[in-house]
C-alpha cells in the first residue's frame, strides 16, 4: 500500500501514563482554542480539527500499538499521507 502526498514537518509528543503512552501528532502547530472539534476515528484515537475542517493533530490514548499498518489506515481514512510515514509503535519501543 502507498500513499503519496506533500511533505510536512510533523511533531510528535509521547507521555508514558499508568495506561500505556499516550501521544499526539501535531500536523499542525496549534494555537489554544484553534482546535474547534474532535473526532473518534479508531477506538482510542481521536483527529483534531480546527473550524474550518483543517485536521491539525491525531492524539492516541495507547500509542504504543499504533504500528506501521494503522498508521497507513489512517493516513488513508483522514487524507492524511504523511501519518504512513509514522510507526509510533516502534517508537515507543525505542524510547523504553
Amino acid at each position: 500500500m502507498m500513499v503519496k502526498g506533500e511533505l510536512k514537518s510533523l511533531r510528535i509528543t509521547l507521555e508514558a501514563t499508568d495506561t500505556g503512552v499516550l501521544g499526539y501528532v501535531y500536523l499542525h502547530e496549534i494555537a489554544p482554542g484553534q482546535s474547534d472539534h474532535t473526532i473518534e476515528v479508531f477506538p482510542s484515537v481521536v483527529a483534531d480539527y480546527s473550524a474550518d475542517d483543517e485536521l491539525l493533530g491525531v492524539e492516541f490514548l495507547n500509542a504504543e500499538i499504533a504500528d506501521s499498518t494503522i498508521m497507513h489506515q489512517l493516513a488513508e481514512q483522514l487524507d492524511a499521507p504523511e501519518l504512513a510515514g509514522i510507526n509510533l509503535a516502534e517508537i515507543c519501543q525505542n524510547r523504553a
